[in-house]
């Protein structure tokens, strides 16, 4: 499989209160530039008979590093737990502040023998954090600055991480996607 794309960005929010996670509240953050994803897991063998004889790779949690063309303060408000002032947009960072728990999940185009694919991916709990902010003065070249925000992956309630989908086409990773963070379109 050969990744050529990456699309859409999209968060909900993660409830689990009643036994089960409930995501509302669905949005798109802002156009995906790169994902970077990193999975902790286990790593314990156990020997027996001077051989291997079990081995745990099961998963703990992850990481994933997501580069976006922008972070809209009204986004930033709601994935770092922010209170925006609706009269004047103005966002207010403070110290118990505490980003919400959230499902997240983004599509690309993929490659299998010559046909394109579109591969849907849908992380169950995330949380992200306060990015760096690094900005410079214009040079004789433009030096675009983007935002990158990172995000931890869990497990929710259930114990699902991750799941994931191939379709035909880019409208049904799209569906999909619209479907498990709850974003209702009108045609």
């Amino acid at each position: 499989m050969k990744k050529i794309g990456l699309k859409y960005p999209v968060y909900a929010l993660y409830s689990d209160t009643t036994g089960s996670p409930v995501y509302t509240a669905g949005a798109v953050i802002a156009k995906a530039m790169n994902a970077s994803i990193q999975i902790n897991k286990n790593n314990e063998i156990l020997y027996a008979d001077d051989d291997i004889d079990e081995i745990d790779q099961s998963f703990i949690s992850g990481t994933e590093t997501l580069g976006l063309n922008e972070f809209p303060l009204d986004v930033q408000g709601v994935l770092l737990g922010h209170k925006i002032d609706e009269e004047s947009g103005e966002m207010v960072a403070n110290e118990a502040d505490k980003a919400p728990y959230v499902g997240h999940g983004f599509y690309g185009r993929i490659r299998r023998a010559g046909v394109d694919k579109w591969r849907a991916i849908w992380f169950h709990k995330m949380q992200f954090s306060e990015p760096n902010d690094e900005t410079e003065t214009k040079g004789e070249n433009v030096a675009f600055q983007t935002p990158t925000i990172e995000g931890m992956i869990m497990k929710d309630i259930k114990g699902d991480w991750k799941s994931e989908n191939i379709f035909d086409t880019e409208a049904a990773a799209k569906t999909w996607l619209n479907t498990k963070a709850g974003i209702v379109t009108t045609p």
